[in-house]
């Protein structure tokens, strides 16, 4: 099985003339749930993932996901911030 991301490479063969032919394709996510506000608060907010890390899940870029917290509201944190580990 191949992952999200890698290239998938296959032989397959013309049904016109009968010719082999390497088909590469690179494999996308299909989620998009940073377009829903709902799921990027909760990842943004309430689990504290950093816009890389989001985009890393749905296979977008980060800005991407700036852009979609811009466009939903959510006010963003500044670079370099880090999230408070409290002591247990």
């Amino acid at each position: 099985m191949v992952a999200v991301g890698e290239i998938a490479e296959q032989m397959i063969t013309c049904i016109h003339c009968e010719s082999v032919f390497k088909l590469c394709l690179t494999l996308k996510s299909l989620r998009d749930d940073y377009r829903d506000p709902h799921w990027l608060r909760e990842q943004y907010e309430g689990k504290g993932y950093s816009m890389a890390a989001i985009a890393d899940m749905c296979s977008v870029t980060p800005m991407t996901i700036q852009n979609w917290l811009r466009r939903h509201d959510i006010e963003t944190r500044g670079r370099g911030y880090r999230r408070m580990m409290s002591d247990e």
